[in-house]
């Protein structure tokens, strides 16, 4: 009785906190303020377009404004997540709707798993995909965190070795223009 609770509250309480995401709040009076005295709307209505957006669905660019407008609400900057995001060209609506629907995505892969293997005849207790599903929930929702820093790290990679070959052409300038070649200027 109780595990059939249990496997029915955890998707219970995602599908809720999916829902209850998705409603629109209402945005502050101080909010309101600071946003008119700045001149642009209030968050969530920027201007910024990032290369991939093309690719979001209606639902995915919805669900991740809602979030992004809940962590403004919250008073989450994230700062240094939004200059990485930044960095390689994603927005930060499209990162925060991808972790969560891979996080509900790992939360239901294995018990549709288990349905799938009950069905061949194999019986296995209940127990195993409900924290599969909670393992799996926790990987898939740090996923999205690996691979931006994978990008960080190659984009802060090749900067460097841009800036290395520009230091190195420049003092090959330099040192051509002390040794008195008329080339100097020229690399």
């Amino acid at each position: 009785m109780i595990q059939a609770l249990a496997v029915g509250a955890v998707p219970g309480l995602a599908l809720f906190l999916l829902i209850f995401a998705l409603i629109p709040r209402r945005v502050g009076l101080a909010r309101r303020i600071a946003a008119f005295d700045a001149g642009r709307p209030p968050a969530g209505h920027g201007a910024l377009r990032y290369p991939g957006e093309a690719n979001e669905s209606a639902f995915s660019r919805r669900l991740g404004t809602a979030l992004a407008r809940f962590c403004a609400e919250q008073g989450w900057e994230f700062r240094s997540l939004r200059s990485n995001l930044n960095l390689v060209g994603k927005s930060f609506e499209n990162y925060l709707a991808t972790k969560v629907l891979l996080g509900l995505f790992g939360l239901i892969f294995p018990p549709i798993v288990l349905l799938g293997i009950g069905l061949a005849g194999v019986h296995l207790s209940i127990i195993i995909p409900v924290w599969a599903g909670l393992v799996f929930a926790a990987i898939f929702f740090f996923l999205p965190d690996i691979e931006l820093k994978q990008q960080v790290e190659k984009r802060q990679h090749d900067y460097r070795h841009l800036e290395h070959h520009r230091h190195a052409d420049l003092a090959r300038l330099l040192g051509r223009r002390r040794a008195g070649r008329p080339a100097a200027g020229r690399l």
